[in-house]
């Protein structure tokens, strides 16, 4: 586990944690696919599922009188992949994953306090890793890489500091097609230059950090608002232009 700050330094007692997912893959073969997949090395999307084990991870203040814990992540995400490198047996390829994780054990103010990992029982969840991958038979390979996962709720929630693991990770594929079959990009049309402008708008919502440190730190054992879980969730509005050239 790799701690986000100081303050997390001294929270984290304990590091170790283990993942496990499993997911289904996609990859366009070289005699049905565009060439926007020959020129990008016939990337994969995926669908997958993760368990995640981090109840070895122990979080205690100094003065706290008990060990406060993050217990288990279950995620769904999707995912792209695109090899770097590829040879008929041996591949290297870079894997980012995005989706959803729900927590077993957040942050409760009174039974789980230390926890300020994870704020609320829903997280976002991001991952990326590099992976080399050995085809043992035409239809098995094996694959060893390292990863980086990260939950957190995002800044709609408080406290937010969020999980960040890396480990090494052991795998095995298995291909439903036997062999993927390559061939020369060819360009039946030429391609011209251009430019073009990409616009975008959004919404965002987030908590405020402030709130959270006054009922946290700076509030009486008495009070209504003492280590509360109900935080105001403020919004505003984004646009982006973009000059591109393709």
């Amino acid at each position: 586990m790799i701690p986000c700050d100081e303050y997390a330094q001294e929270l984290i007692r304990t590091h170790h944690s283990s993942v496990y997912s499993l997911q289904m893959s996609h990859r366009a073969l070289a005699t049905d696919s565009c060439q926007y997949d020959q020129l990008f090395g016939f990337p994969s999307l995926s669908v997958g599922l993760l368990f995640a084990d981090y109840h070895r991870i122990k979080l205690q203040k100094e003065n706290t009188p008990y060990i406060s814990g993050t217990g288990y992540m279950m995620g769904a995400y999707a995912s792209f992949s695109r090899d770097l490198l590829r040879t008929d047996r041996f591949s290297f390829n870079y894997t980012f994953e995005n989706g959803l994780g729900w927590c077993s054990k957040p942050y409760d103010g009174f039974t789980n306090e230390d926890n300020e990992l994870i704020g609320s029982p829903l997280s976002i969840y991001f991952g990326f890793g590099l992976y080399a991958r050995y085809r043992i038979t035409p239809q098995w390979e094996l694959v060893l890489g390292g990863e980086l996962k990260h939950f957190s709720n995002g800044a709609v929630d408080r406290p937010n500091k969020g999980i960040n693991t890396t480990g090494i990770s052991l795998g095995a594929k298995y291909y439903l097609q036997p062999t993927e079959p390559t061939k020369k990009m060819v360009f039946k049309v030429p391609f011209d230059s251009y430019f073009f402008m990409d616009l975008s708008a959004g919404w965002d919502v987030n908590s405020s950090m402030g709130e959270w440190l006054i009922k946290s730190y700076h509030t009486s054992h008495d009070s209504r608002n003492y280590h509360t879980k109900n935080y105001r969730i403020y919004s505003g509005v984004t646009d982006h232009g973009n000059t591109m050239y393709r």
